[in-house]
């Protein structure tokens, strides 16, 4: 640490640098930190508000099918329930985009079934969302964190629950809508490198530019420096070769005048 401090302390050059580029990187930090906050907020808002509309269809739908099968009696409740988030699971051809979780019947006795499109679990659901799904009718939404298989990273998710009601038996299930953010978290990632790499190299060329600008200032001091301590020295014949009018331009030309009486 000594030849640091020294270097800073006797180097004029070294503090404009080292303080021109700390003080960009922290204006670059902060901007980019307000960006990245900014484009996280409406991604995930972009997200909620979709997920929301598509889960509010999909719960009509549920209701809808449940009507069906009451009155057509075609299938048992069980077997039912279970065509009911089949269906509802079902694309046309399209990479789907959310999970299902059915639980129910809500208020039984015991451990109440679980079904689900996919490797999800009841535990998976945010228990504050379980918990106003059961206690409260409407339509509630969380963001929450998801496991995937495989993989020790948890994926950023949306999750839209409501009830349905079966009309043969009247009894109530919480459906949950699981929406991955991972399309999301990938665009976040990208616009997160591309940051930290443009500030990168906007640290860079300011350290260059401040390393220019203070060689054109500090290198003829060094050398007005060097002159006046020959000059100390006795060395009177040494010269100073002065170009143009700028500040230390005028001070060479001073220095060599007093030195000169």
């Amino acid at each position: 640490m000594r030849p640091l401090v020294r270097l800073w302390r006797r180097s004029l050059r070294t503090r404009v640098v080292a303080t021109t580029v700390l003080l960009s990187t922290a204006v670059i930090a902060i901007v980019g930190y307000a960006l990245l906050r900014d484009v996280a907020g409406g991604l995930a808002e972009n997200r909620r508000e979709v997920a929301i509309a598509e889960a509010k269809a999909g719960f009509e739908q549920a209701q809808s099918q449940l009507d069906a099968a009451v009155d057509t009696g075609r299938a048992p409740q069980s077997q039912a329930l279970t065509q009911l988030v089949d269906a509802l699971a079902a694309t046309k051809g399209e990479v789907r985009s959310y999970d299902l979780v059915l639980h129910g019947p809500l208020g039984a006795a015991g451990q109440a079934p679980v079904r689900s499109s996919g490797d999800l679990d009841l535990a998976d659901i945010n228990p504050e969302l379980v918990t106003e799904v059961a206690s409260e009718q409407g339509v509630f939404w969380t963001f929450s964190s998801l496991s995937t298989v495989g993989s020790p990273q948890r994926t950023p998710a949306v999750t839209v629950g409501s009830r349905v009601t079966d009309p043969g038996s009247n009894e109530q299930y919480a459906l949950y809508y699981v929406f991955s953010m991972a399309d999301q978290q990938e665009t976040l990632d990208l616009v997160r490198n591309a940051l930290l790499s443009g500030g990168a190299v906007l640290l860079i060329m300011v350290g260059m530019v401040a390393w220019l600008v203070s060689r054109q200032v500090v290198d003829p001091l060094r050398l007005l420096r060097r002159i006046a301590e020959r000059f100390a020295a006795g060395n009177l014949e040494q010269r100073m070769h002065v170009k143009g009018d700028d500040d230390i331009a005028r001070l060479a030309q001073r220095t060599a005048v007093d030195h000169h009486i």
